[in-house]
């Protein structure tokens, strides 16, 4: 919408006629007949300047999407009321879901038990972050998929909370190596356990970290003690009994 406003040059002097020609985008004025039109330059800057911040701005939105887009975690922001407002490529990949398919939608049915997204923005809100948190998310082909997540709160400039930012990976070698590991180690405590003579492991700082049935029989259960100083070892007691 134009609003035209009307002065009368013969009747405003050097100051009125600067003034209007400042506080207005432009100015029409009628000199010998013919019409010319002056903008404000002061106007005409701050136009400029306005325009500068908004192409800065959408180079900077346009770097960070593509910092978003190229991370090989998933990266996905979601609102307090637990509706997923972004999700990029990484998050596409382990989960099975587009962008499209998701954005808008419940956090809700992505998780194997859909009390985490409740029990996660909890934490956050309490915590102000999440590090290294660990659940289980249902991919879009019915796969549990073991993650670790770490997730902080995004407020607005008053503080008042407006969603979470989460940046997780899918850690399921992670979790199978954890598995195999545990498996390896409880075998060979078992045959700790079944042989006749007395068997204990110790750390490179001394520290009992485990005894068989036979010992804990003997010297009673010294577990997470100093070798030297529980008296299970050599006759002196001191470190250079282990030659470190």
């Amino acid at each position: 919408m134009i609003a035209i406003c009307t002065y009368s040059l013969d009747k405003c002097g050097a100051s009125e006629i600067i003034d209007v020609v400042s506080n207005h985008k432009f100015a029409l004025i009628k000199e010998d007949g013919k019409w010319r039109c002056i903008e404000s330059a002061e106007r005409k800057h701050t136009e400029e300047e306005l325009k500068a911040a908004v192409r800065q701005l959408n180079e900077t939105k346009d770097y960070l999407d593509k910092i978003i887009e190229s991370s090989a975690d998933a990266i996905v922001v979601v609102e307090m009321e637990r509706i997923v407002h972004s999700w990029n490529k990484a998050a596409e990949a382990y989960m099975g879901y587009t962008a499209a398919e998701v954005i808008g939608e419940s956090n809700k049915k992505f998780f194997a038990d859909s009390k985490e997204a409740d029990r996660i923005m909890e934490l956050v809100l309490r915590e102000g972050a999440l590090k290294n948190y660990r659940t289980i998310v249902l991919s879009k082909d019915g796969r549990l998929v073991p993650i670790s997540i770490s997730a902080a709160l995004l407020r607005e400039k008053n503080g008042v909370p407006i969603g979470t930012v989460r940046v997780s990976r899918d850690i399921t070698k992670e979790v199978e190596l954890e598995r195999k590991i545990k498996e390896e180690r409880d075998d060979l405590n078992l045959i700790f356990e079944n042989m006749l003579d007395g068997v204990y492991i110790v750390s490179r700082d001394y520290k009992v970290e485990f005894m068989n049935k036979i010992l804990i029989d003997e010297f009673g259960d010294r577990v997470g003690g100093i070798c030297y100083e529980k008296k299970i070892s050599c006759e002196n007691y001191t470190t250079e009994c282990y030659g470190y």
